[in-house]
C-alpha cells in the first residue's frame, strides 16, 4: 500500500510533471486505500471463520473425533477399533490396504496406504542411501537406484499407482517410464 502511494506520484511526474504528479497522488491515494480496505476485509473474514469453526473443533475434540486432513473432516477414532484394524491389517495407520503386489512399497519402506508425501519423503531418504555415487563398490548400487527410481515413479503418480494396486507389476512397462524412469535412457 504505502508503495504505490510513493511510486506513482513519482512515475506520474516523471512521465507528465506537475499534472502527472496531481494524477499518480490521487492514483496512489486510491490504490493504497483499496489495499488497506480489502486487508482489512481478509482480516475480518478470517477472524469471523475461526469464531464459528473453534467451537466445532472443540466440541469435536471433546467427543473424541480425529481431523482427518485427507477428507479435512472430523471422523470418530476408537483405539480399539484401530486396534483391531492393525491385526487385520485394514489399518490406515502403519498397515495398509490390499493390493495386488507389494514389491514397490517394500523398495520405498511405505505401507500401501502411503501418502503422496510419505512416499517422496521415503524415495529421497533411499536413493541417497542407495545411489551409485555413494557406493562406488557396489557393482549393484546403479540397478537397485534404478528399481527404486522406477518404485518412486508409479508410486508418486496417482494413475499408476492405483493401476499397480490393482494389477501389480504386471501393469507397469518398466521401460516406457521416460527420462530416467527406466529402461536404456537411464543414467543415475
Amino acid at each position: 500500500a504505502g508503495v504505490s502511494f510513493f511510486s506513482i506520484p513519482i512515475i506520474g511526474f516523471t512521465q507528465s510533471g506537475w499534472g502527472g504528479l496531481l494524477i499518480g497522488g490521487i492514483a496512489g491515494t486510491i490504490g493504497a486505500s483499496v489495499t488497506l480496505v480489502v486487508s482489512i476485509a481478509n482480516a475480518a473474514f478470517q477472524l469471523v471463520l475461526g469464531l464459528l469453526k473453534t467451537p466445532l473443533a472443540l466440541f469435536s475434540v471433546y467427543q473424541e473425533k480425529v481431523w482427518d486432513k485427507d477428507t479435512y473432516e472430523w471422523e470418530y477414532y476408537s483405539l480399539q477399533q484401530e486396534s483391531g484394524d492393525l491385526s487385520s491389517g485394514t489399518s490406515r495407520i502403519g498397515g495398509g490396504g490390499k493390493v495386488r503386489d507389494d514389491e514397490y512399497y517394500n523398495l520405498l519402506g511405505v505401507s500401501s496406504n502411503a501418502s503422496s508425501k510419505e512416499i517422496k519423503r521415503a524415495y529421497y531418504t533411499k536413493a541417497r542411501d542407495v545411489h551409485p555415487d555413494k557406493n562406488p563398490d557396489d557393482e549393484q548400487a546403479a540397478e537397485k537406484f534404478r528399481k527404486l527410481h522406477v518404485a518412486y515413479q508409479v508410486l508418486s503418480d496417482s494413475d499408476k499407482r492405483a493401476s499397480y494396486d490393482k494389477w501389480g507389476s504386471s501393469s507397469i512397462n518398466e521401460n516406457s517410464m521416460g527420462s530416467g524412469g527406466g529402461g536404456s535412457d537411464f543414467d543415475p
